[in-house]
């Protein structure tokens, strides 16, 4: 029986959005780039559009103004923000969670222990999700 690689992605996604809604945390979503990390976030937006609740979502990237950034930071500072996807932003010195509980990582393998290691201290104990990409074999 065939594993069927999108309902994974569904149901992690689910499980984060449920985590974050009863409890009223903050989950992050890492990703190794930018490309991926944004087709996380157009997924999530998505997903956002169909439910009806004041959870929050945002992606927090390196390219983004000055301003943009400082406004998100002190939204995710504050707790306004409940899922926030992005790639190695999400654990510089200037990234402060309110109470950041869960965290996803996409391809673990392209971060390194000590990268992981600092997203994981900047939450309260999150508990952590680690995925992997399994090469397909060509033939």
């Amino acid at each position: 029986m065939a594993t069927n690689y999108r309902s994974k992605k569904v149901s992690t996604r689910n499980n984060a959005y449920t985590l974050a809604k009863e409890n009223n945390i903050q989950v992050a979503i890492i990703a190794p780039t930018e490309t991926l990390a944004r087709q996380h976030f157009e997924k999530w937006q998505s997903f956002f559009q169909t439910q009806k609740n004041h959870l929050q979502c945002a992606a927090l990237f390196a390219s983004l103004s000055k301003t943009e950034k400082l406004t998100l930071l002190d939204n995710i500072k504050k707790g306004k923000i409940h899922i926030i996807i992005g790639t190695h932003a999400l654990f510089q010195k200037d990234v402060q969670y309110k109470d950041l509980r869960y965290i996803i990582i996409d391809e673990q393998h392209r971060f390194g222990v000590e990268q992981r290691k600092a997203l994981y201290q900047k939450g309260n104990s999150p508990h952590t999700l680690m995925m992997s990409a399994t090469p397909i074999p060509r033939s």
